[in-house]
């Protein structure tokens, strides 16, 4: 609970105790994290959950997991694609799903092909053939 003071009073942010819970390692005894779970105000044990949308544990690949980033980020670039935009809100559109994303270490290769997938969007295509990429 100190540390967890600690932490409030340096960054400002307040701890709510209800929306919180605890993940443990397997290493742990059941009875020192219902002793831990007690202490910090009857908070719940979590043992796979998700923060910001994301799997706490990675359990398979990075691959597996990080899947549905690629598809979501897919998504919302084939939604935009079918609107008349101008580049600044492009960019702004662009900047937006970065800027969500830039908390996680994400595969090098989903990295490429987000990248990929923003290349495409940034130049567009006319009459269905994609325009050039002006940058290597």
């Amino acid at each position: 609970m100190k540390i967890l003071e600690t932490y409030e009073q340096g960054s400002g942010q307040m701890i709510n105790m209800e929306k919180s819970s605890a993940f443990f390692s397997k290493n742990v005894d059941q009875e020192e994290q219902k002793e831990i779970c007690s202490r910090l105000g009857n908070i719940q044990v979590v043992h796979q959950g998700k923060y910001l949308g994301l799997l706490m544990v990675i359990t398979r690949t990075k691959d597996q997991i990080f899947g549905f980033v690629r598809d979501k980020c897919q998504k919302t670039v084939s939604n935009w694609c079918n609107k008349k935009l101008s580049q600044a809100a492009k960019e702004v559109l662009l900047k937006a799903i970065t800027m969500a994303m830039s908390c996680f270490k994400l595969p090098v290769k989903l990295c490429k092909d987000i990248h990929a997938l923003m290349a495409r969007f940034w130049w567009g295509e006319d009459n269905g053939k994609r325009k050039v990429h002006w940058c290597s």
